[in-house]
């Protein structure tokens, strides 16, 4: 009765409505929803991090999760916070490399934080081609230390399908992860994906700084938000941000290029490229800047470039909408065009991902069978 007099009150007008706390604040016009994955040596940024996003928090309209594992085995903690409150709790698992544990995550983002529009980014190391989030307790009796993205990319689609609201940008915050055999598990994740081709420090700058900016600029859009990090970070070499649907169309595009190779007798291979992550003493899997690496291959067996530059034209204007070089990190960056190209050159890992997404639906390993032949072995 008590109960129904309070309604009644606050419908007629009589008495203001009550505060809402956090867990029942409905309806946000933006959510950013973080997986940190920091049970490794990166569990001193955590903190920082935190912080950092709680000090930008300065709308009541917009809210702030995060999914964080650091490395004690007491279970990983989901924290929230809105503009002058923050709050955790901690779960039963301690897997963040588990994409079931991933997808539960999602799901109560979606029914606990309804919102307008969503960012979602990937904090930690990234590994190799199919490699992020790593975790080096699992728990949960695991001895899987990442997540899969190839696994992964599916998790976040039925996200984007299900939580009603946009999901304007993914930003994968790791090194190496701007590959486009990368990047294909992600098409249609987002309305953008931003990544970097090399390597990313931490624990960047811009937490604070651009989600204050947010604040004033609620109508932005994702690749607003995108050149905003990119602005407001200092901590990495260079960033790339792509159109998700434009994903859909690495295949085709990319099988122009092989046809035209595929047909070269003897097709060489410069071996005079610097990889742009991976190789040179940080790995068996190497990187190269994507239009660099097909570059080399057109000059070095001295084919007509009608091709290539309709590809590099399709890159640079219809699947990157931006490519930022920190200004100290230019020589590095010099001439790479923000997407890299995994090659498997090394016989540690030849015919490693034959049934990798990007790989069965064109016929770039078919290209990678005649450069090194002994992929199949």
């Amino acid at each position: 009765m008590k109960s129904r007099l309070l309604l009644w009150l606050v419908g007629a007008g009589l008495l203001a409505a009550p505060t809402p706390t956090m867990a029942e604040s409905k309806d946000w016009d933006w959510v950013f929803v973080y997986v940190m994955s920091y049970d490794n040596n990166l569990e001193g940024c955590g903190p920082i991090i935190l912080d950092g996003l709680y000090e930008g928090l300065q709308s009541e309209r917009m809210a702030v999760t995060v999914l964080a594992d650091f490395t004690d085995t007491d279970g990983l903690q989901r924290h929230t916070m809105r503009a002058g409150e923050r709050d955790h709790e901690v779960l039963q698992s301690d897997n963040s490399a588990s994409e079931e544990v991933l997808a539960e995550y999602l799901a109560w983002v979606a029914e606990s934080h309804p919102a307008a529009h969503y960012a979602l980014v990937f904090l930690d190391h990234g590994g190799d081609l199919d490699q992020m989030c790593l975790d080096e307790q699992p728990g949960d009796g695991s001895d899987k230390l990442w997540l899969s993205a190839e696994k992964v990319g599916p998790v976040l689609r039925d996200f984007r399908e299900d939580c009603g609201g946009e999901v304007d940008l993914l930003f994968l915050q790791q090194c190496g992860r701007g590959s486009v055999d990368n990047l294909y598990n992600f098409q249609g994740t987002a309305e953008y994906v931003m990544a970097s081709q090399t390597t990313v420090g931490a624990p960047n700058t811009y937490y604070s700084p651009t989600l204050r900016w947010l604040a004033d600029n609620r109508d932005s859009d994702g690749q607003a938000i995108a050149e905003r990090i990119m602005t407001d970070d200092q901590h990495y070499t260079n960033y790339v941000s792509v159109r998700g649907d434009a994903l859909a169309e690495l295949p085709e595009r990319l099988d122009g290029l092989v046809e035209e190779l595929v047909q070269v007798e003897d097709l060489q291979v410069s071996d005079k490229l610097k990889p742009c992550f991976g190789g040179w003493g940080y790995g068996s899997e190497t990187n190269f800047d994507l239009l660099g690496w097909f570059g080399a291959l057109y000059t070095d067996n001295q084919l007509e470039t009608e091709g290539l530059e309709a590809f590099s034209s399709w890159v640079q204007e219809e699947l990157v909408v931006t490519h930022r070089v920190q200004r100290r990190a230019e020589r590095a960056a010099r001439g790479w065009c923000g997407l890299a190209l995994y090659v498997p050159q090394s016989p540690k890992v030849r015919g490693k991902y034959p049934e990798y997404p990007l790989n069965q639906d064109c016929r770039i390993d078919e290209l990678m069978d005649r450069l090194y032949p002994a992929a199949r072995r």
